[in-house]
């Protein structure tokens, strides 16, 4: 296995990574600070946001280890991380602050 990072479509993994990984540890940390007040339809959007993030943070970890070039996939999952990420942003149980 040749481990590169030499094009610009792996610098946007390696920076998904780190946001996807950012994401998770806020996930984790709402959770633990109001999640036994949250109802069932929030309970859902976490899992949501959280089984998101991990799809893509396998996703980019993989595409980088296998040296893979451009897809669409990588467009789909960089709006999926994106818009997960941008849930946690949110006003309301999330504790987001927009």
């Amino acid at each position: 296995m040749h481990f590169t990072i030499d094009e610009w479509h792996d610098w946007l993994r390696l920076v998904l990574i780190g946001l996807s990984i950012y994401c998770i540890i806020v996930l984790a940390a709402r959770r633990r600070e109001s999640g036994s007040a949250w109802n069932t339809k929030t309970n859902d959007h976490w899992y949501s946001a959280l089984m998101w993030q991990l799809a893509g943070l396998s996703f980019f970890v993989q595409g980088i280890l296998l040296d893979r070039d451009f897809t669409g996939a990588l467009v789909f999952m960089t709006a999926a991380v994106l818009t997960a990420g941008k849930a946690l942003n949110k006003k309301g149980a999330w504790g987001g602050n927009a």
